[in-house]
This record gives structure tokens, C-alpha cells and sequence, in this order.
């Protein structure tokens, strides 16, 4: 964290003064830095952050996660946004990286879009990255084309005094998902009124259900969700507006050994 401080903050320094009497340097011998298994193993990766719409206009970030210079992939009215880092990172480090890589596609999803990659996809280098995007440069196109002034909503919807991380048994997943499923199919209806696109995923505690809204209109949504009364036991919660990452078909992720081939 204080190497990540050290970067947010530094501040350049003049430089040391020229001196103008004779100087005899001495050479003092130090002990070898120790490596950590971790830092001597360090590679160089390449980190995707989002892709988006090209256009010249638009506002890029200098900087991403542990002060790397952001640099741009333009192909075929695509752009890409990735970063060359240091591989692995530091576990202490994680959050803050976490923190860093969300502020480059919060940057670029205030202005349009996007299309954002997993949280930290990493490839061996940019031809890597470039070739996952000439595979599927026609479904990043068309996503982007099709999401174009929309944003993603979510509400979840979950058993009191449950964690959604919380370990339970297929039985009681079974019932809770069968509990819940009026409340899922009524607030789904409910929602078509103001998203082209509902989708739902069953989670161990309850659901998520994700809508496609219009930007400028999230408002809409939270109106809608107060409409349909939440089932007893059960309790509630909305966030957004995000990127549309439901909604995205291309591989926004490092590829697994199948699909680099």
C-alpha cells in the first residue's frame, strides 16, 4: 500500500544541486535486496479494462490500476482500452487494483457503452488481446451498437438474515427459489414497462434480476421495484445504474486454452 501511495502521490523532485568543489566518491558495498518467491517470478501482462464505440471525442484515462499507463487498441471502429502490468500483483495490493481498474471503465461508461472486461483479465500480450478481439469483433459491435444509451439495473432480492455467500444445501436452494419465483415472474411483468430486457439469475439465498433501461431513466426503475411488495421472509435491494455486462455476448475475459486455439 505504500508503494501504491508512493505512485498516487509522488511528486517530482528538482534536481540535486551541481556542486562546485571537488568531491571524492566512495563506493559503499549494501547487502543483496531478498527477493520474495512472488517478486522473483514477476511477469509483464497485459490487462484489458473495456472496449467501446470508437470516437475521438471521447475522454480517455491516462492511468490504471498501479499507475500504468493506459494505452488504446483501435480496430475496425472498436477501442480497447488494456494496460501493460506487472504479474501477479501483490495480495495486499488487490483491493486498490480492484478499486483502479473499476475507475478506468466508470471513466468511459459515463460517457457511453461499454462493453467491460472481468475484473482483472489478463493476457500474455496485446496480440493476445488482439486476436480475442478479431474473433469476436462482430459480437462486440454488435453489443455495443445494441446497448447504445442503455444502462444496467439490478435488484436482489434475498432471505433475512441469510448472506447470499453463505453455504446451504440443494433442498434449501430448491425451496427458495420455488418461494420466490412468483415475486420473480410479478416484478419481470412489472419491469417490461420500462426495459426491452429482463433477465434473472438464482443465487444460493434468492435472485438477481437485471434490467436493460434507458439512461437518463433509472429512476423509472426504482419506481417500478417499490410497486411489487417484497415476499415475507425476504428482503431487497437495488443498485446501478453499471455497465451492461448481463446483456454482453462476446467474451469480455481472458480465453481459456479452448478458445485461444
Amino acid at each position: 500500500m505504500e508503494h501504491l501511495c508512493h505512485i498516487v502521490h509522488q511528486h517530482l523532485c528538482p534536481s540535486a544541486a551541481r556542486c562546485f568543489w571537488p568531491v571524492r566518491i566512495y563506493s559503499v558495498a549494501h547487502p543483496p535486496v531478498r527477493q520474495t518467491r512472488q517478486e522473483a517470478l514477476a511477469l509483464n501482462k497485459v490487462l484489458a479494462y473495456c472496449g467501446f464505440l470508437h470516437d475521438n471525442g471521447l475522454s480517455l484515462p491516462a492511468t490504471g490500476v498501479n499507475g500504468a499507463a493506459v494505452h488504446a487498441m483501435n480496430e475496425a471502429g472498436l477501442c480497447f482500452l488494456w494496460s501493460e502490468v506487472e504479474w501477479p500483483f501483490q495480495p495486499r495490493a488487490m483491493q486498490q487494483h480492484a478499486v483502479e481498474f473499476h475507475q478506468v471503465v466508470s471513466q468511459m461508461f459515463g460517457q457511453g457503452a461499454v462493453v467491460p472486461f472481468q475484473l482483472l483479465s489478463m493476457f500474455d500480450d496485446q496480440p493476445a488481446l488482439a486476436a480475442l478481439v478479431a474473433r469476436h469483433q462482430v459480437d462486440f459491435m454488435a453489443d455495443l451498437q445494441r446497448l447504445q444509451g442503455f444502462v444496467q439495473m439490478e435488484c436482489v432480492v434475498y432471505l433475512q438474515g441469510v448472506r447470499p455467500s453463505a453455504d446451504s444445501t440443494l433442498q434449501s436452494k430448491t425451496e427458495t427459489a420455488r418461494s420466490i419465483s412468483p415475486y420473480v415472474a410479478s416484478l419481470r411483468t412489472a419491469l417490461s414497462i420500462v426495459s426491452p430486457d429482463v433477465r434473472t439469475r438464482e443465487i444460493k439465498s434468492g435472485a438477481r434480476i437485471f434490467a436493460l433501461v434507458e439512461r437518463g431513466k433509472e429512476q423509472s426503475f426504482h419506481t417500478v421495484v417499490e410497486t411489487v411488495a417484497v415476499p415475507e421472509g425476504f428482503s431487497r435491494r437495488t443498485s446501478g445504474p453499471r455497465p451492461a455486462a448481463e446483456f454482453v455476448t462476446a467474451p469480455a475475459k481472458t480465453p481459456n486454452a479452448g478458445e485461444a486455439r
